[in-house]
């Protein structure tokens, strides 16, 4: 079954058939993996989500794949809204799971929680994708001082701007072409990690 082609990739073109893979494995139990379109540019993208669930999920940190012109990443994925903005669904408010990320990174028990689970994925694939309307940045996954330059990029330039960061793996988009549906067994412990490392950070806005 093809479900990655050369056009269309970085738009998430695949990303109805790959869900529908992803939902025969029932990989988190209470949780579905859905394709998600956003209408601003027609990318689309997966996220696991609660079935039902109403309403703006910008606030939700949740395992999620997702792509750019050279990647597929999969893994945790989590967004900082803006301080003030005219549509309340793009407001950082109390109730955004990005409070819990940043008091995870900021607290050291905490982050070694995230950094070991992140390390217990296949080194080779290990990533961060950090995304702003201006800048698209990736980069290998090698331990704690990732997260760390996670913490300086929220203190910088980039502070008061919508926030997209993902921890977990990537693929190229040579691998995805190669791999196809096969690519459903690569993601299924990041997925789980995922999960496991949501856990960690709603536990971190108690």
């Amino acid at each position: 079954m093809a479900i990655f082609y050369e056009s269309g990739f970085e738009d998430g073109r695949w990303a109805g058939s790959l869900a529908m893979l992803l939902r025969k494995k029932n990989l988190i139990p209470g949780l579905v993996a859905r394709g998600r379109i956003w209408r601003g540019d027609w990318r689309q993208w997966i996220q696991y989500e609660t079935p039902g669930f109403p309403g703006s999920l910008f606030w939700i940190g949740k395992p999620a794949i997702r792509s750019n012109k050279e990647f597929l990443f999969a893994g945790y994925y989590i967004e900082k809204g803006f301080t003030k903005h005219e549509k309340a669904d793009y407001q950082l408010t109390d109730k955004w799971h990005w409070h819990g990320f940043v008091r995870c990174l900021k607290d050291e028990d905490r982050q070694g929680l995230i950094n070991d689970s992140i390390i217990s994925l296949p080194q080779e694939h290990r990533s961060c994708w950090i995304e702003t309307d201006d800048m698209d940045k990736s980069y290998p996954y090698v331990g704690k001082e990732s997260l760390r330059d996670i913490q300086t990029m929220m203190d910088g330039p980039q502070k008061n701007l919508w926030l997209n960061v993902m921890l977990g793996v990537c693929f190229s988009k040579e691998e995805c072409l190669n791999l196809q549906e096969r690519i459903v067994g690569e993601l299924q412990k990041p997925i789980i990690t995922a999960n496991d490392i949501d856990e960690i950070v709603k536990n971190g806005m108690l």
